[in-house]
């Protein structure tokens, strides 16, 4: 679950992927209890199963582990507190539609840190007024967006998404310098397994759409090591 040696309640540092989801979660509580008052509970779960599969599942947690597995002791922590804000509030969200999977997932990985008798007795997550606005929220949207081109790019290929890329370009509406996209790329490089930045190469591929353009190298795939005979 990633969430190995993580104690509830330390925190680190947050890079815009992570002020991404918190702001997608935020838009969740809201929704799903607006659709649960109104007693459209098809829509509610509708919103949750997109949220958990998409947002969560596809982008967040993949665009993690690298940092939680080779980051910074403060970037592991840091993701790992979101993550764990994530689970929780999704849990208890799911809850009235999954009531003894949630009940089994609750007493098993968080009660011990919770200390509620019953996921069920557990109070119903609030907005927390969480929001990325501005040229933060632009810049996370272009995040992903520029994984989702290199993902369409290797599935247009009809590579592996773990296929490595020897080297790779791209621009964006911001300088190359911009603090909070160079922090955010290494876990992007890690997923997507970008090898090398470069100016000047013969692309294999090349993508390109209103604020976004990449070039793309393709690198040799790592061939696994033949099993060695062993001697009779």
């Amino acid at each position: 679950m990633n969430l190995e040696n993580y104690r509830p309640g330390t925190t680190g540092k947050r890079n815009l992927i992570d002020l991404w989801i918190l702001a997608r979660l935020d838009q969740l509580v809201e929704g799903t209890t607006q659709y649960m008052e109104k007693y459209e509970y098809g829509l509610a779960l509708s919103t949750l199963e997109t949220f958990f599969w998409k947002d969560l599942c596809d982008n967040y947690i993949e665009l993690v582990k690298g940092k939680i597995k080779e980051g910074t002791e403060e970037e592991r922590i840091g993701s790992q507190e979101v993550l764990y804000k994530v689970l929780w509030t999704t849990l208890r969200l799911f809850a009235p539609f999954l009531p003894h999977v949630t009940e089994e997932i609750y007493s098993l990985s968080l009660k011990e840190n919770e200390k509620h008798r019953s996921i069920h007795l557990a109070p119903w997550p609030e907005n927390e007024g969480f929001c990325l606005t501005g040229e933060d929220e632009k810049k996370s949207l272009f995040l992903l967006r520029l994984v989702d081109a290199i993902r369409k790019g290797k599935t247009e290929k009809k590579l592996s998404l773990a296929h490595p890329i020897a080297l790779f370009h791209f621009s964006s509406p911001w300088p190359r310098e911009d603090s909070q996209i160079r922090e955010a790329l290494p876990t992007i490089f890690s997923l997507l397994k970008v090898q090398e930045e470069a100016e000047r190469f013969e692309p294999d591929y090349t993508f390109q759409e209103e604020g976004l353009s990449l070039a793309i190298k393709w690198g040799e795939k790592e061939e696994k090591a033949p099993d060695q005979q062993r001697p009779l």
